[in-house]
């Protein structure tokens, strides 16, 4: 977040991705159906990173991870044809490891991993890895949570 970060500002990154995993994906997490608010409470904040300097396309990317029972239409993902995804799959991360995928897309399974081997997601009160470039350094911060 830009400037003083407030729970405004986090609440609005939760609730877009919650949309983008919807537009996207075409699951509903945290509501039985599209009309209702979302429960964000299952959501985590795991990562963000911004893209460096000079590429073609820059992001600024906020990875959160969430259980999968929070998406009530796990099975029956809603498709129209108009998202990014022509598929839907669920893959492990050993399935994962082969697929081309950018750079930080890889990092963040990677440090997903452990948690996961553990069978678990890490806790909501747990720092987020913040990584981007000052300069032509590429540094590594952690966003705490909430107090």
């Amino acid at each position: 977040m830009r400037g003083k970060p407030t729970e405004t500002r986090a609440r609005g990154l939760a609730y877009a991705a919650v949309r983008e995993t919807w537009e996207e994906a075409g699951l509903l997490f945290g509501r039985a159906r599209l009309e209702d608010a979302p429960d964000l409470s299952g959501l985590t904040l795991f990562m963000r990173a911004i893209t460096p300097p000079g590429r073609t396309r820059r992001y600024d990317s906020r990875f959160f991870v969430a259980d999968a029972e929070n998406l009530s239409n796990i099975d029956q993902p809603h498709h129209d044809g108009g998202g990014e995804l022509l598929t839907l799959s669920w893959l492990t991360l050993d399935e994962i490891a082969s697929l081309d995928l950018p750079l930080i897309t890889i990092d963040a399974l990677k440090r997903l991993k452990p948690f996961l081997d553990q069978g678990r997601l890490p806790p909501q009160d747990c720092a987020a890895s913040f990584q981007y470039y000052r300069g032509k350094t590429w540094v590594e911060d952690e966003i705490s949570p909430a107090p």
